[in-house]
């Protein structure tokens, strides 16, 4: 560990960023949700809106079924090192109170985990923080 002004200890680096700041990649094309059926994972583009801190997800094909505990979306964006940022959402799948009538299978992910990123903003990451 080093230390860096008035003694607060260094951990290491960091990329994450809050959510607000990685919204913006919900209007992304990039976007996926998988799941695990039988034992092998089911993966489908996506269409993703966010509300409340729940999540929307709209897949052309059957969305999971009630066997299907856990979901994982997916959504990135760029291609060089510091041009990439991401968003992962782990979350139980559940029926949409209401759901959008466009063709698409909806369902709702109430989350138990979100991460996002931004190599563009990776910087020291303090103890203290």
């Amino acid at each position: 560990r080093q230390t860096r002004g008035r003694g607060r200890e260094v951990t290491g680096t960091t990329n994450r960023i809050p959510f607000e700041d990685a919204s913006d990649l919900l209007a992304s094309a990039r976007a996926c949700v998988t799941w695990v059926v039988d034992g092998r994972p089911h993966l489908e583009p996506s269409r993703v809106l966010e509300a409340n801190g729940r999540f929307l997800v709209g897949v052309d094909g059957p969305g999971p079924g009630p066997e299907v505990d856990e979901v994982v979306i997916v959504i990135d964006e760029g291609v060089l090192f510091f041009d990439l940022r991401a968003m992962h959402v782990r979350g139980r799948p559940i029926p949409p109170a209401v759901p959008p009538d466009d063709g698409h299978s909806w369902f709702e992910v109430e989350p138990t985990k979100v991460t996002c990123w931004d190599y563009g903003r990776l910087r020291m990451d303090d103890e203290s923080d």
